[in-house]
């Protein structure tokens, strides 16, 4: 099961969510998809009583509305050449939220392998995907443009179980 949802957040939210995640979250450059993975990008391990996650989680599990506990929480960055491996959580409900700024199609893509098919996700700002987390998935990095603003792909990850 994968669901995709566009302008989760409204605007205003979305555009401090990015603010926030992009200049005042402190992050790390020691982040990989697995423990056996060689691909290293930008990490920020959250914690799961900071307001801004706690509103975040409240606001997954109205979308879907059910009840869930939060396993781990974190968000990721990506530059261009900073590939993301295959990985499946350790949960049973993933959450991605696509932060910054939409990138050109096929670009930044998220991908996930649904019946053995690769299904790539456009990389939009504001667009939450939610699947099962036991589906093989990655995030490709954005590509290098020299017009654009900010060269980086940040998603925020809620990954949940089911009460």
């Amino acid at each position: 099961m994968m669901n995709i949802i566009d302008n989760w957040l409204d605007k205003d939210l979305s555009d401090f969510v990015e603010q926030s995640f992009l200049h005042e979250y402190p992050h790390y450059f020691d982040h990989t998809p697995t423990d056996a993975d060689s691909k290293v990008f930008y990490n920020c391990e959250l914690n799961n009583t900071d307001m801004l996650v706690k509103l975040l989680f409240h606001k997954a599990q109205k979308t879907i509305n059910k009840k869930l506990n939060l396993v781990r929480t974190h968000f990721n960055i990506q530059h261009p050449g900073m590939d993301g491996g295959w990985h499946v959580d350790y949960s049973e409900l993933s959450f991605v939220y696509m932060v910054t700024q939409t990138l050109n199609k096929k670009e930044g893509t998220f991908d996930i392998k649904i019946n053995n098919k690769i299904k790539k996700v456009d990389f939009v700002k504001n667009r939450l995907v939610f699947f099962d987390s036991n589906l093989v998935h990655r995030g490709n990095p954005p590509l290098l443009n020299e017009k654009r603003k900010t060269n980086a792909r940040i998603t925020f990850t809620l990954k949940t179980n089911y009460v």
